[in-house]
């Protein structure tokens, strides 16, 4: 597991290590997160990692620091953090995220029957880009509370001229 550190990295795969991980759990009293091997454990990170990219990556405020950056933080453009900053809310979403994906691997995979495909309807010069139902990406509530301030609506439809 490469953990991003806050200057970019090109590999990284996790914002949280075990031994955060470890603690956040701990704190909790979640044990079956203690009673889980060290690898068990690097993989869940890592998928719950993969997850939050790909359910919330194109939706933080501020932009990354880098193009060549694998992770979507760090970010410059958000007020409270700094531009190397990995936000201690984040980490705390992937914690959340791997616990889920430690005890139901898979569960944090995309879903193609809970969503639709990307549509597009054009009425004289205005666009309207939409996806048709529900997402195919799964929400957790204990995920979405840790992040829903730091986050763009992706419930707003984008109108452009064409």
């Amino acid at each position: 597991m490469t953990i991003e550190d806050g200057t970019g990295l090109e590999n990284a795969d996790s914002y949280a290590g075990v031994s955060v991980a470890d603690s956040y759990h701990i704190a909790r009293g979640n044990l079956y997160w203690m009673d889980a091997s060290e690898e068990a454990k690097s993989a869940a990170l890592i998928r719950a990692c993969d997850y939050l990219e790909r359910a919330y990556g194109r939706l933080w405020h501020g932009a990354r620091i880098s193009v060549m950056q694998r992770l979507s933080f760090p970010r410059y453009g958000i007020e409270e953090l700094k531009d190397d900053e990995i936000p201690a809310w984040l980490i705390e979403a992937q914690c959340e995220a791997a616990s889920i994906e430690l005890l139901n691997p898979g569960l944090l995979l995309e879903s193609p029957s809970e969503g639709g495909t990307l549509q597009e309807e054009k009425e004289g010069e205005v666009t309207r880009r939409f996806a048709a139902g529900g997402s195919t990406i799964r929400r957790f509530p204990s995920i979405q509370g840790l992040l829903a301030a730091y986050i763009r609506n992706p419930s707003l439809l984008k109108l452009e001229r064409t």
